[in-house]
């Protein structure tokens, strides 16, 4: 019994699958329609392109490197920028950091006069 029910399932879910990928032939003649009109185009529009003699004058790939070189500085230059920010932030930590010593060092030597002071009273009233 179990078993079927497996089969019954695995079955349904393969009819399912099989309906939601299908499609009707009444979808896809406008869309392929379309496609073909586009691609007609496109080659239309090369062979012009080649009449005129725009492929010698504008290649497209050197359009395409271009962009891309400019694209590529320009990530060069945020890079830059960025390791400059970085390298600022650290600087402006250390400084905190020196700071804090020298903060630190100066409450050091506060603490010790005041220990010298309780255990070295020079006080004349006190003899």
């Amino acid at each position: 019994m179990k078993l079927t029910v497996v089969f019954g399932a695995l079955g349904i879910a393969l009819l399912l699958l099989s309906t939601v990928t299908a499609v009707p032939q009444s979808h896809s003649e406008p869309v392929m329609d379309q496609i073909h009109a586009i691609e007609d185009l496109h080659t239309q529009l090369e062979n012009e392109q080649s009449k005129l003699g725009l492929e010698e004058i504008f290649p497209t790939g050197i359009l395409d490197w271009l962009i891309q070189l400019i694209t590529l500085i320009i990530k060069i230059v945020i890079n830059i920028v960025q390791i400059i920010q970085s390298i600022m932030s650290i600087i402006s930590l250390i400084q905190f950091v020196i700071e804090a010593l020298q903060t630190l060092i100066q409450v050091v030597q506060e603490f010790i006069a005041l220990l010298q002071d309780i255990f070295n009273p020079s006080d004349p009233m006190l003899n």
